[in-house]
């Protein structure tokens, strides 16, 4: 383990690590449990030391242009930004971390997803994700731990990428050891992935959430956000989203009286961010500053449980390791509501 996480005592996704991803031009694939994944972006960035002279597989490169090509036909539409952008060009390192976590049995992440399961028996756990881009970290989700997984971005993104890589990854089957779950997805418009399901949807943070997800279930076990706060416009937006989400699921456990060990592990947030910017800078968000907003909105509980730095060893070519700054992840939750006593009369 590296020695910025030894000291920290939390997890460093690099001691883990193992070839389970591989990237190739404007494809990515995963391999979770088992079930190969595989998704489509325009390669808008490349990972340091990516080859570009041409030597990649004649398919990736298709899949590469398509996806570019689809980002053009959004450049100008009303509300299209920088940040939507982002959601074509890669996976990014937060979201590889993330996806090494899910392949992981012992890391916090899957954990969660362990008792959100115990929480849901009669159906699938059910996982969000903000600012899903092209997917891959909801999909490795939804193979993980057979979740109903809603991959949420803008209606460029949802069009763009998601919807497509959703269909590529359709009806991905499950391991043949693996049983049949039995089990029916919650989600209107959701394909099976594997054990589980997942579908995409439209979510504006800067509009009333009732209203966008009208007939969708929105009171998630587990969401998860990699790189999404990169930008300070959108931490507020963000953290009010976020916050309102994992409130709504507290809501449901705590009127169906949920045992103490589910309340004390669920809802939860899975923050993956690239610490970028400086303490100073008025553009870009530091961590801490998203954490600071949660705080604001209820959302208190924090944990660092993963904190990779360059120095860990892994080669510097790896698609997380094309950036300077560490890559934190915050395991965050909604403080806890205060016991209703009986009133004296």
């Amino acid at each position: 383990m590296s020695e910025t996480a030894a000291m920290a005592g939390v997890q460093d996704p690099a001691e883990s690590s193992t070839n389970m991803m591989k990237r190739s031009g404007g494809l990515t694939e995963a391999t979770i449990c088992g079930v190969r994944l595989e998704v489509a972006h325009s390669n808008l960035a490349p990972a340091r030391g990516e080859q570009r002279d041409g030597r990649a597989d004649e398919d990736d490169d298709d899949d590469g242009e398509d996806a570019a090509n689809e980002l053009g036909t959004w450049l100008f539409e009303e509300g299209f930004s920088l940040a939507s952008a982002t959601g074509f060009a890669r996976v990014w390192p937060g979201a590889t971390v993330l996806v090494r976590q899910l392949a992981d049995a012992e890391s916090s992440l899957r954990q969660s997803l362990t008792v959100a399961q115990t929480a849901r028996p009669s159906s699938c756990p059910m996982v969000l994700e903000l600012g899903a881009g092209c997917g891959l970290v909801g999909l490795a989700a939804s193979v993980a731990a057979a979740a109903d997984v809603l991959l949420t971005d803008t209606a460029a993104v949802v069009t763009g990428v998601l919807a497509k890589n959703l269909e590529r990854n359709a009806g991905v089957a499950a391991p043949a050891s693996d049983a049949a779950s039995g089990t029916t997805s919650a989600l209107p418009g959701a394909v099976a992935i594997a054990q589980g399901f997942a579908a995409a949807a439209v979510l504006d943070w800067t509009s009333p959430i009732e209203k966008q997800m009208e007939g969708i279930p929105s009171a998630p076990d587990v969401i998860l956000a990699a790189e999404c706060i990169w930008l300070s416009e959108l931490v507020p937006p963000f953290a009010e989203t976020a916050a309102h989400l994992l409130k709504a699921r507290q809501k449901e456990l705590l009127s169906a009286g949920a045992d103490a060990s589910v309340m004390a592990e669920l809802p939860v947030l899975y923050l993956s961010s690239r610490e970028r910017a400086r303490q100073t800078s008025t553009t870009f968000a530091t961590v801490e500053s998203a954490l600071a907003a949660l705080t604001e909105r209820g959302c208190g509980l924090q944990t660092l449980v993963a904190r990779h730095e360059q120095s860990s060893g892994v080669t510097a070519d790896e698609d997380d390791e094309d950036e300077d700054g560490p890559l934190l992840v915050y395991a965050v939750r909604p403080n806890p509501e205060p016991l209703m006593t009986p009133s004296c009369v």
